[in-house]
């Protein structure tokens, strides 16, 4: 499925705009060349955009939905997320309008002998967008531009292959404050999963969706009683790594509904998808992880008070990735 809702999000100042589509890919190609050349409709978007650059935004799907219901769930967004940078608070669309063969008629004759402006060959450039070239014609496309085909360098007719490894990135000092802890966790089972992509140039997750009738759950804890970790495990002998996930949380006072829901976590050594939002305001994605022990009890003294202490334990090929604070808060909304 193509047609959905989507946000566009500053990563400074973490405000966004909500917009449907019936084809995300393109509607995000089209906000991308409107920001670069100055000329997108939604001005606070642009001047945002003019004032942190465009390695400062990001395009996220909220969720996937059947084209006749673009406008409702679009609404239902905007109401929700309140967002900033739309200058109208009420979805409306275009879809479905077609000019009649007079219309056109006049438009076709208007537009004779014109001299194309670059804002009219920039708008002719759009409609190009997703329609499919040949595969003759991506290969020299592809060689013409860059003298890649498909991972190899062509020179002069011969090829020479190139180590497929990722180029070494700077990590830089931050002055940030820093804090530890999590303070919220957002549990769902892997199976509920409607729709989940990820970005490795950003290491996040940029759209993830449940299906309509399985929202998360939200896990209420005391401060400072979760953590987790998320640590690499390399074997430098076979050439192995992954990460190993532990997820600590710690509940406070006993009693029969928290003991039901504990059960029921484990019930099958069930796969579990979890959001932790920590102390510093990041929002983190752990896949497939399942109850790994459950204890607690009453403690000794009166100031000990009761409590439940689950951990839960997954493995991945990459280390945790973050997602925002929009997409985690859209998986506690229900779907229709």
């Amino acid at each position: 499925m193509e047609s959905g809702i989507y946000n566009i999000r500053n990563l400074i100042n973490n405000k966004i705009y909500i917009g449907s589509s019936i084809n995300l890919k393109k509607r995000f190609s089209t906000h991308k060349l409107f920001l670069r050349n100055n000329k997108h409709h939604s001005s606070k978007l642009q001047n945002s955009y003019n004032k942190y650059k465009a390695e400062n935004f990001i395009y996220e799907i909220i969720e996937y939905c059947e084209a006749s219901k673009l406008i409702e769930r679009e609404q239902i967004w905007i109401d929700f997320f309140k967002p900033e940078y739309n200058i109208l608070k009420k979805s409306s669309s275009s879809l479905g309008y077609k000019h009649t063969n007079e219309s056109k008629d006049k438009i076709r004759i208007s537009q004779m002998g014109k001299v194309r402006s670059k804002e009219s060959k920039l708008k002719n450039s759009l409609c190009r967008l997703g329609i499919p070239k040949t595969e003759e014609a991506k290969i020299k496309q592809s060689i013409t531009r860059t003298g890649v085909l498909r991972g190899r360098y062509v020179i002069k007719n011969k090829t020479q292959n190139k180590m497929a490894c990722n180029t070494i990135e700077t990590i830089l000092k931050g002055c940030d404050n820093n804090q530890g802890g999590i303070y919220t966790a957002y549990v769902f089972d892997m199976d509920d999963i409607n729709t989940i992509t990820e970005s490795t140039s950003t290491w996040s997750i940029t759209a993830l969706t449940l299906l309509g009738h399985s929202p998360a759950l939200s896990f209420e804890f005391k401060r400072n009683t979760g953590s987790y970790t998320d640590e690499e495990k390399i074997d430098l002998a076979v050439g192995s790594t992954f990460w190993a996930k532990t997820v600590n949380l710690q509940f406070h006072r006993r009693d029969a509904a928290k003991s039901k829901s504990i059960k029921i976590l484990g019930e099958g050594q069930r796969y579990l998808g979890i959001v932790i939002g920590d102390a510093n305001g990041l929002f983190w994605y752990f896949p497939n992880m399942q109850l790994s022990a459950t204890t607690g009890g009453s403690g000794k003294v009166r100031a000990d008070g009761s409590n439940y202490d689950i951990v839960l334990i997954g493995e991945d090929e990459t280390s945790a990735k973050t997602i925002s604070s929009v997409l985690a808060a859209a998986l506690l909304v229900a779907n229709s």
